[in-house]
């Protein structure tokens, strides 16, 4: 987790990790049996100054990725960091150490090749409310069975059974008991919180002898999952207010269609795009370039991040399959294109109407999909044959209480009204923020229960979103909330030569540009 963060601060006696440029031999070193020294292949690190510095234990080193053991005696509170290598050192960077700060350590460790192998072993835990998990953390410090608190699908842990160092310094085993009333799911999320900052999110596989896991997920996540050669094609109304509390909001509303074709590979589906359970958040962070996403500076710009965030499988090893020329898109106003982009082969794109967020314009095209009855039709060619699909688009989903969401105390956490109140529509919250400066980025994905029509993102879930002003100096959007709506159920699938599914998806999300404090 970025140092940043709430969850950033490190802890005496935990792991922590350092990335950069030229920091360490050209291959990768690791300590011998995992008993770290002062320096490893002629690395070192600094932490504070004086006689009150201590020098951090590297457990690995290589260029670009230091692991290391932050001493029990560490001194407290914002310090200065260094790292020694070859004669050079580096520029001082500011960490905050603190007595506890826990980091949970979830499968998306299992390729990192700096962790120890008991800890690249880690796999999703499995189990039923009421059973026992464990999992491995580091950065309990102090923190006892009794003052370490543990939250699976929003559900407080009553029963902590152990907590046992595992080998690796640093490294601790914590079994507990999981909630009676915790959700079932796939990706049923957990989150810890040792001192005063939660953890990480990772997750748990929870599930009875009948209801299986992946009868609890969305359809959404399942045909997300699927490994196949599969097709996407979403239309979307995308509709936000851009602005500053003290000069106003700017109103854009745009209509969009994004698709896509690939052949998803086994190992890229497994856990990627999963959704919470209902009435849940998941939060996750890092240094991403989210700024560009909550505002691109060209409309190809906005096209290309919607269509990355939508097309679930546009990842770098997936091949992507063509699907011919263009696919039309007939609706109650006519006819549509949706035309492949030449210079990427993976892309289809069209703007149906309105205007993207931020983008002025003397006069917005006329908005498209409103609601009723579309189909598409693909023409076919190279890769897949033509198909052909039919979706409804339901009344607009309203966000009733958006004007009055300007600024976000993170720690009474939000409440997001909508209306209509239907259960045919999954409805997703999302709050994002970016640090404009270092790129620290926190982002909580919500799904609301069935059939409600408000919904509370809990203070946890916006702990480790980095505090914003609303808008950078540079006037772009530094945090976001989006409310969002798709279908319930999953749409009739489609199929073509040389394609396994395809779905035809509608939604809506609407947000603004908001403050995180």
């Amino acid at each position: 987790m970025p140092a940043l963060l709430a969850g950033g601060s490190i802890a005496r006696g935990s792991l922590f990790s350092i990335r950069g440029a030229r920091l360490g031999p050209a291959s990768p070193v690791r300590a011998q049996n995992d008993a770290p020294q002062k320096e490893l292949s002629g690395v070192s690190i600094l932490i504070g100054a004086g006689p009150a510095s201590v020098r951090a234990l590297p457990l690995y080193v290589s260029d670009d990725h230091i692991l290391a053991f932050l001493p029990a005696d560490a001194p407290l509170g914002e310090k200065n960091i260094t790292v020694s290598h070859g004669g050079q050192v580096s520029p001082p960077r500011t960490i905050t150490v603190v007595q506890s700060s826990v980091g949970i350590f979830g499968r998306q460790v299992e390729n990192a090749k700096e962790l120890p192998d008991s800890l690249r072993m880690v796999k999703r835990p499995v189990s039923s409310p009421g059973k026992t998990v464990s999992m491995l953390v580091t950065g309990l410090g102090n923190a006892t069975q009794d003052t370490l608190r543990i939250l699976v699908g929003g559900k407080p842990v009553q029963k902590i059974i152990s907590s046992q160092p595992e080998g690796t310094p640093g490294v601790n085993r914590i079994v507990f008991e999981i909630p009676p009333t915790a959700p079932l799911g796939c990706e049923v999320p957990v989150l810890a919180k040792a001192g005063a900052s939660w953890s990480n999110t990772v997750s748990v596989r929870l599930e009875t002898e009948t209801q299986r896991c992946p009868d609890m997920d969305t359809w959404i996540s399942k045909s997300f999952m699927a490994r196949n050669r599969s097709g996407f094609v979403f239309l979307l109304r995308l509709a936000f207010q851009v602005g500053l509390k003290s000069l106003g909001y700017d109103n854009y509303v745009w209509d969009l269609a994004t698709a896509g074709f690939s052949k998803v590979k086994d190992n890229q589906a497994d856990g990627v795009f999963m959704l919470p359970p209902r009435g849940s958040c998941a939060t996750y962070t890092g240094i991403v370039p989210l700024g560009g996403v909550l505002n691109p500076r060209t409309v190809p710009e906005i096209r290309s991040s919607v269509f990355n965030m939508t097309v679930p499988f546009a990842l770098p090893d997936n091949p992507m399959l063509y699907g011919g020329p263009r696919i039309a898109l007939e609706g109650p106003k006519g006819v549509k294109n949706i035309d492949h982009d030449p210079k990427r082969p993976d892309f289809y794109v069209a703007d149906l109407g309105g205007s993207p967020p931020g983008v002025r314009v003397l006069e917005s095209p006329p908005l498209y999909l409103d609601p009723g009855r579309y189909k598409v039709t693909g023409l076919g060619g190279g890769d897949i044959g033509r198909f052909s699909s039919e979706v409804t688009i339901p009344p607009e989903l309203v966000w009733s209480n958006r004007g009055a969401v300007l600024e976000i105390q993170r720690a009474k956490g939000v409440t997001v009204r909508w209306s209509p109140k239907d259960k045919d529509r999954l409805i997703t919250v999302i709050a994002a923020a970016v640090d404009g400066v270092t790129g620290a980025t926190g982002l909580c994905l919500c799904v609301a229960p069935k059939g409600s029509s408000s919904f509370f993102i809990p203070p946890e879930s916006l702990a480790n979103l980095p505090v914003t002003s609303g808008v950078s100096q540079g006037g772009s959007p530094e945090a976001g909330l989006i409310l969002g709506s798709l279908p319930d159920r999953p749409p009739e699938q489609f199929r073509a030569d040389g394609l396994d599914s395809g779905i035809l998806i509608p939604g809506m999300f609407t947000g603004k540009n908001v403050a995180f404090r």
